[in-house]
């Protein structure tokens, strides 16, 4: 193997073999939680290295302390490499076991591991390295389901009865009970099909039908489809919705259905053309032909004709006098929110409307009436080909060896989780999630209600950040700013001050200050304001913080106020470098090095965000850093380009109610250009859903 070292590190061009008396050294004198060379020597050296043993791959776990968080990152890594490799190497999966379990560590990074190998590559049995350990496990904890996934997917008959039996037993939960489901279904255990047929026919709850039916789709039967149209009847409106789209997964089903509903037998009411469009996408001709021979051709509008609607709509409400919020709002919840979140609430299968043009009846318009018109590329839709021909689509997401398919099923997110290796095709659709025609099922006045909603301020609580700043609720009370500061090498400090007296002499703002003294700092005053601030500014790199300074950082993060990262930010924290993934959504790998100018532009899709607003092009050499795979819920607003190489330098990101702007921008005489200046304040304002008026 030549896999080239993954990192920025001293070991870049040294052998393995130095590599691993290298990694030898580290941990006999003791530096092993400092030293961050550490993981890219450990990594360099099992990739590259196929001439000594493979057990020396599995020497390096740490068991507690300090380490254990490099335990949990090598030994999961480890045990997939292993696991996924040849009869070698899932014998020495003992040996890491062993490893692990004699120095008190987790075992459960290794099961995590060994599942994402699985994932892409099941076999037909337990390695007879391993299988007495798997065997103890199991009978230890029978209910935990890393457990229960590897013997699954290693073919283990009586995990899989065990996994049936949790699916019948009304005494366990219904969400263990729907995992058990779930994995059955992903192995596709042959005995499984009769299990989940059987069951459903006697099943209580709904919430487990609905995981059945789910379950099904796994499997190719023309009975299946028999079977469910002949229940039908006998099903809730709820499990009745979701047998519909089950039929719509596989041809033979659809057209069993479509036969039923052309003789009358079965309900009109509950076949919609929604679900006749979603049955045309199964791309068979049968289907097909029996969904136009009951409801004609359903092709698109034109775009002539969207454009017509959308004049006439324009006119319409312009006629509307009046329009009431709290209705908007109840219209906002049955229509969009499944998908979009607005002021806070709704879901996230689509964009937050809360940064887009809302009070711009033109810009609404055009965004539902053509939704696919424009389609940001996190949320293009995903139609996947199954090997045995099932068809599926949604928005996807990848992890590990599976691919996750989010759609809307009567009006829920729903989703199905798929593996990589059962996939035959996925192909971008061009048309959106959002369905056409949405409009049409409402009256102009409540049309005008539900524009209202969707151009309205969000209410202000009290003690949100920003909430009584001026140009929000008129009063004087300032918006509090903490400006961490700790990045020496980029003079984190003069550069800090010299924005703390530009925003404060330009609008509502209180700068607070941590500045660490030097990067060995463990400790510095001013960490405590984070109890006390509106927002954090973090421009740090590196730093030793530890103990309770940490703690106040990660309090600060776990109460998901707002954030803003400068430059060094996605490194700040020596014991704490998780911090650029889980909380900025970065992928820090280094930099191209100093001194090559680069060319900072707009990305063309984000060029109307409200981060931009007056902000243009600008140049740098402060090192352009690399960021290869950021976050997918992140929107790059800006990209950096040298030759030959161009990376994300700006985006936002928006998770569990926080909002987060990054810039990986921020030398000194970035400072001094107005258009960085302009970035930073416009991401600050938009983090803490303010309004910092002059």
């Amino acid at each position: 193997m030549n896999r080239p070292c993954p990192a920025s590190c001293t070991a870049k061009r040294l052998p393995p073999e130095q590599c691993y008396d290298l990694v030898a050294a580290l941990l006999n004198n003791g530096t092993v939680a400092s030293d961050p060379q550490l993981p890219h020597l450990v990594w360099w050296a099992m990739e590259a290295s196929n001439t000594r043993d493979t057990a020396d791959v599995v020497r390096f776990p740490f068991a507690s302390g300090p380490t254990a968080s490099l335990a949990d990152f090598f030994n999961e890594r480890v045990a997939r490499r292993l696991m996924a490799g040849d009869i070698r190497g899932y014998d020495r999966i003992a040996s890491l076991f062993a490893l692990v379990e004699s120095s008190n560590g987790k075992i459960e990074p290794v099961l995590r591991g060994m599942n994402t190998a699985l994932q892409t590559k099941p076999i037909d049995k337990i390695p007879s390295g391993i299988e007495s350990r798997m065997n103890g496990l199991f009978k230890e904890r029978p209910k935990d389901f890393l457990v229960l996934e590897a013997m699954a997917r290693m073919n283990h008959a009586g995990v899989r009865s065990h996994l049936l039996a949790m699916a019948r037993d009304t005494k366990e939960s219904d969400a263990s009970r729907l995992k058990a489901i779930d994995l059955l279904r992903q192995v596709r255990d042959p005995k499984a099909k009769d299990g989940f047929l059987a069951q459903l026919a006697e099943e209580k709850s709904d919430a487990v039908k609905v995981g059945l039916l789910g379950g099904l789709e796994a499997f190719d039967d023309p009975a299946i489809g028999e079977k469910l149209l002949a229940s039908y009847a006998t099903y809730s409106p709820a499990v009745k919705k979701r047998t519909v789209q089950t039929l719509l997964a596989r041809p033979a089903w659809s057209l069993a259905l479509l036969k039923q509903l052309d003789a009358g037998t079965f309900p009109k009411a509950d076949f919609t053309i929604d679900q006749a469009r979603a049955a045309i996408k199964l791309e068979d001709k049968a289907v097909t032909a029996a969904v136009e021979k009951r409801f004609g051709k359903l092709a698109p509008a034109t775009a002539g004709e969207k454009q017509a609607r959308i004049t006439w709509l324009n006119v319409q409400l312009s006629r509307e006098k009046s329009a009431d919020l709290a209705r908007g709002k109840a219209l906002f919840g049955k229509h969009c929110a499944a998908c979009h979140q607005l002021h806070g609430e709704g879901g996230k299968v689509g964009p937050d409307l809360s940064t887009a043009d809302r009070k711009s009846r033109g810009y609404l318009l055009a965004n539902i009436v053509d939704p696919s018109g424009y389609i940001r590329p996190e949320f293009v839709v995903q139609n996947v080909t199954t090997v045995d021909d099932r068809k599926l689509s949604g928005i996807a997401t990848e992890a590990g060896g599976m691919i996750t398919l989010t759609n809307i099923v009567n009006d829920k997110p729903e989703t199905k989780t798929i593996a990589k290796a059962d996939i035959e095709t996925i192909v971008p659709s061009s048309v959106s999630l959002m369905p056409e025609k949405l409009l049409d099922t409402l009256t102009y006045a409540e049309i005008a209600d539900l524009f209202a909603y969707l151009g309205s301020d969000a209410p202000k609580k009290p003690g949100e950040p920003g909430a009584s700043a001026p140009g929000v609720s008129g009063t004087s009370k300032k918006l509090k700013v903490l400006l961490i500061s700790g990045s020496f090498e980029y003079k984190s400090a003069e550069s800090l001050d010299g924005f703390q007296k530009f925003l404060e002499a330009n609008y509502p703002v209180e700068c607070l200050r941590a500045f660490a003294k030097n990067d060995k700092d463990k400790d510095f005053p001013g960490l405590e304001l984070l109890d006390t601030c509106d927002v954090a500014i973090f421009f740090t790199r590196r730093l030793q913080t530890d103990g309770d300074a940490l703690a106040h950082v990660k309090k600060y993060v776990d109460s998901k106020k707002p954030i803003v990262g400068i430059r060094t930010a996605s490194h700040g924290f020596q014991n704490w470098l998780d911090f650029d993934k889980l909380v900025l959504g970065g992928d820090y790998k280094g930099h191209f090095g100093q001194n090559i100018e680069c060319d900072v532009t707009i990305e063309p899709k984000a060029k109307d965000h409200p981060v931009l607003k007056g902000v243009g092009s600008l140049k740098t050499k402060g090192g352009l850093y690399k960021n290869p795979m950021v976050s997918p819920d992140v929107t790059v607003l800006m990209r950096g380009s040298i030759p030959k190489e161009s990376e994300p330098v700006a985006w936002v990101r928006e998770k569990d109610g926080r909002r987060v702007f990054y810039t990986s921008l921020g030398t000194l005489d970035d400072f001094q250009d107005p258009n960085f200046v302009k970035l930073v304040v416009n991401g600050l304002v938009w983090a803490t859903k303010t309004e910092l008026k002059k």
